[in-house]
């Protein structure tokens, strides 16, 4: 009985698909974006009165807009954002197509962002952000690793 448990597992093994390198990178990437967006998110709540002192002192012009449940709901937001990276890189590590579908959503949305931004003022990190992008969705689209691991 033990002998049929372990050539049972090896034979499931054998036919279990293997993670591309790619896209375990493009997991991690999302877990560190997981990491940033809810540490900036958390910043951003725990420190909500401050942030309204330094906006309103360089713009008085916001006093009337900004509130404290506004800054507060920006980093609730972040953290928002930071679960669904979560999900979306586990969901890769664990090749679900939704989150393949998520993050190829993201890449083009990040390159349509990325060009707006390069186009109203021009900023290095906005280059390493557009490539990140753009290698992103071309590798999830493109390569047929992926197209094969995923179906």
């Amino acid at each position: 009985m033990v002998k049929r448990r372990r050539v049972k597992k090896v034979v499931e093994e054998e036919g279990a698909k293997k993670l591309p390198v790619g896209v375990q990178i493009i997991s991690v990437w999302y877990y560190i974006l997981t990491a940033l967006c809810v540490l900036v998110g958390l910043f951003i709540i725990i420190g909500a009165n401050a942030i309204i002192s330094l906006l309103i002192e360089s713009a008085p012009e916001l006093e009337s807009v900004l509130t404290g449940g506004v800054i507060i709901g920006v980093g609730l937001i972040l953290i928002g954002i930071g679960v669904l990276c979560f999900f979306v890189g586990r969901g890769l590590w664990k090749l679900k197509q939704w989150a393949k579908i998520l993050a190829i959503i993201f890449a083009i949305t990040g390159i349509v962002l990325m060009v707006y931004s390069m186009i109203t003022g021009f900023a290095f990190l906005q280059v390493v952000r557009f490539a990140i992008n753009v290698a992103i969705g071309a590798y999830l689209i493109f390569s047929k690793e992926v197209k094969g691991i995923f179906k």
